[in-house]
Protein backbone atom coordinates (compact mmCIF):
# COMPACT_ATOMS: atom_id res chain seq x y z
CA UNK A 1 0.00 0.00 0.00
CA UNK A 2 2.58 2.49 1.00
CA UNK A 3 4.01 1.42 -2.42
CA UNK A 4 1.38 2.47 -4.51
CA UNK A 5 0.87 6.47 -2.77
CA UNK A 6 4.62 6.51 -3.59
CA UNK A 7 4.61 5.72 -6.89
CA UNK A 8 1.01 7.72 -6.75
CA UNK A 9 2.74 10.90 -5.62
CA UNK A 10 5.66 10.94 -7.30
CA UNK A 11 3.88 10.27 -11.22
CA UNK A 12 1.70 13.31 -9.63
CA UNK A 13 4.08 16.01 -8.58
CA UNK A 14 6.53 14.54 -11.52
CA UNK A 15 4.18 15.90 -13.58
CA UNK A 16 4.39 19.63 -12.45
CA UNK A 17 6.07 21.93 -13.61
CA UNK A 18 7.20 25.85 -12.64
CA UNK A 19 3.96 27.06 -14.64
CA UNK A 20 1.70 24.28 -13.41
CA UNK A 21 2.69 24.27 -9.62
CA UNK A 22 1.09 27.68 -9.41
CA UNK A 23 -2.04 26.63 -10.86
CA UNK A 24 -2.50 24.18 -8.12
CA UNK A 25 -2.01 26.39 -5.39
CA UNK A 26 -4.56 28.45 -6.74
CA UNK A 27 -6.87 25.60 -7.12
CA UNK A 28 -6.14 24.38 -3.31
CA UNK A 29 -6.56 27.98 -2.53
CA UNK A 30 -10.27 28.27 -3.94
CA UNK A 31 -10.78 24.75 -2.86
CA UNK A 32 -9.93 26.09 0.77
CA UNK A 33 -11.74 29.45 0.83
CA UNK A 34 -14.83 27.58 -1.24
CA UNK A 35 -14.78 25.09 1.78
CA UNK A 36 -14.79 28.22 4.48
CA UNK A 37 -17.74 29.99 2.24
CA UNK A 38 -19.59 26.92 3.16
CA UNK A 39 -18.44 26.28 6.36
CA UNK A 40 -19.61 29.82 7.73
CA UNK A 41 -23.27 29.12 6.01
CA UNK A 42 -23.33 25.90 7.50
CA UNK A 43 -22.45 27.37 11.03
CA UNK A 44 -25.44 29.02 11.07
CA UNK A 45 -27.24 26.10 11.94
CA UNK A 46 -27.01 24.50 15.31
CA UNK A 47 -27.04 20.89 14.01
CA UNK A 48 -23.39 21.36 12.46
CA UNK A 49 -20.79 21.03 15.71
CA UNK A 50 -17.33 21.52 14.46
CA UNK A 51 -14.31 20.16 17.08
CA UNK A 52 -12.38 23.36 18.55
CA UNK A 53 -9.05 22.56 17.82
CA UNK A 54 -10.13 22.09 14.23
CA UNK A 55 -11.65 25.61 14.20
CA UNK A 56 -8.39 27.23 15.66
CA UNK A 57 -6.57 25.63 13.05
CA UNK A 58 -8.45 26.85 10.58
CA UNK A 59 -8.80 30.59 12.03
CA UNK A 60 -4.37 30.52 12.36
CA UNK A 61 -4.55 29.33 8.64
CA UNK A 62 -7.05 32.39 7.51
CA UNK A 63 -4.59 34.47 9.32
CA UNK A 64 -1.76 33.61 7.24
CA UNK A 65 -3.73 34.20 4.11
CA UNK A 66 -4.78 37.85 5.97
CA UNK A 67 -1.04 38.31 6.72
CA UNK A 68 0.58 37.55 3.33
CA UNK A 69 -2.30 38.38 0.86
CA UNK A 70 -0.21 41.82 0.70
CA UNK A 71 3.29 40.20 0.58
CA UNK A 72 1.53 38.08 -2.61
CA UNK A 73 0.03 41.47 -4.07
CA UNK A 74 3.71 43.02 -3.85
CA UNK A 75 5.26 39.78 -5.03
CA UNK A 76 2.38 39.76 -7.82
CA UNK A 77 3.38 43.22 -8.90
CA UNK A 78 7.44 42.41 -9.00
CA UNK A 79 7.26 39.89 -11.18
CA UNK A 80 5.39 40.99 -13.67
CA UNK A 81 7.58 44.56 -13.72
CA UNK A 82 10.64 42.27 -13.89
CA UNK A 83 9.30 39.92 -16.55
CA UNK A 84 8.35 42.89 -18.61
CA UNK A 85 11.96 44.22 -18.34
CA UNK A 86 13.11 40.62 -19.04
CA UNK A 87 11.02 40.64 -22.04
CA UNK A 88 14.36 42.59 -23.79
CA UNK A 89 16.42 39.81 -22.89
CA UNK A 90 15.17 38.23 -25.89
CA UNK A 91 16.24 40.74 -28.18
CA UNK A 92 19.95 40.07 -27.33
CA UNK A 93 21.45 37.96 -30.22
CA UNK A 94 24.03 36.07 -28.07
CA UNK A 95 21.53 35.56 -25.29
CA UNK A 96 18.42 33.81 -27.14
CA UNK A 97 21.06 31.12 -28.25
CA UNK A 98 20.69 29.69 -24.89
CA UNK A 99 17.55 27.86 -24.42
CA UNK A 100 16.86 28.32 -20.44
CA UNK A 101 17.76 32.05 -21.21
CA UNK A 102 15.15 32.38 -24.02
CA UNK A 103 12.19 30.17 -22.45
CA UNK A 104 12.50 31.18 -18.86
CA UNK A 105 13.31 35.02 -18.86
CA UNK A 106 9.88 35.97 -19.10
CA UNK A 107 8.86 33.31 -16.42
CA UNK A 108 7.90 36.20 -14.16
CA UNK A 109 4.89 37.41 -16.17
CA UNK A 110 3.09 34.47 -15.96
CA UNK A 111 4.31 33.76 -12.17
CA UNK A 112 3.42 37.40 -11.26
CA UNK A 113 -0.41 36.91 -12.98
CA UNK A 114 -0.80 33.45 -10.85
CA UNK A 115 -0.06 35.08 -7.54
CA UNK A 116 -2.23 37.96 -8.67
CA UNK A 117 -5.17 35.61 -9.39
CA UNK A 118 -4.55 34.39 -5.59
CA UNK A 119 -4.27 37.96 -4.37
CA UNK A 120 -7.62 38.53 -5.79
CA UNK A 121 -9.16 35.13 -5.05
CA UNK A 122 -8.56 35.65 -1.46
CA UNK A 123 -9.55 39.40 -1.56
CA UNK A 124 -12.92 38.65 -3.00
CA UNK A 125 -13.24 36.15 -0.49
CA UNK A 126 -12.79 39.12 2.48
CA UNK A 127 -15.68 41.18 0.41
CA UNK A 128 -17.79 37.83 0.05
CA UNK A 129 -17.65 35.74 3.06
CA UNK A 130 -20.43 32.99 2.69
CA UNK A 131 -21.37 34.40 -0.43
CA UNK A 132 -17.30 33.72 -2.07
CA UNK A 133 -18.89 30.88 -4.54
CA UNK A 134 -21.05 33.19 -5.89
CA UNK A 135 -18.14 34.83 -7.15
CA UNK A 136 -17.49 31.84 -10.16
CA UNK A 137 -20.53 32.46 -11.19
CA UNK A 138 -20.07 35.98 -11.81
CA UNK A 139 -17.00 35.36 -13.21
CA UNK A 140 -18.31 32.68 -15.95
CA UNK A 141 -21.29 35.53 -16.86
CA UNK A 142 -18.86 38.09 -17.08
CA UNK A 143 -16.50 36.26 -19.50
CA UNK A 144 -19.61 35.45 -21.55
CA UNK A 145 -20.48 39.19 -21.96
CA UNK A 146 -16.95 39.79 -22.88
CA UNK A 147 -17.40 36.95 -25.31
CA UNK A 148 -20.31 38.62 -26.49
CA UNK A 149 -19.53 41.94 -26.82
CA UNK A 150 -16.25 41.07 -29.04
CA UNK A 151 -17.92 38.67 -31.37
CA UNK A 152 -20.13 41.62 -31.89
CA UNK A 153 -17.79 43.86 -32.43
CA UNK A 154 -15.79 42.01 -34.45
CA UNK A 155 -18.45 41.45 -36.49
CA UNK A 156 -19.62 44.40 -36.70
CA UNK A 157 -15.81 45.40 -38.15
CA UNK A 158 -16.31 43.14 -40.97
CA UNK A 159 -14.32 40.59 -39.46
CA UNK A 160 -15.54 37.23 -40.87
CA UNK A 161 -13.88 34.85 -37.87
CA UNK A 162 -16.36 36.82 -35.32
CA UNK A 163 -17.41 32.67 -33.96
CA UNK A 164 -15.16 33.30 -31.85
Amino acid sequence: MQEKAKDFIANTLGKLNEYTILQVLWIIEIYYLSANSISRLLMLSDDIIIPNNILEYNNHILKLFHLYNGTVLYMAIVFICCGLAFVLIKGIDILTRYELIYRYCTYGISLGIWLLLMYCSYYVYKILGPAFLLSTLFVYVLSEVFKLVRRNIRKALGFTDYEV
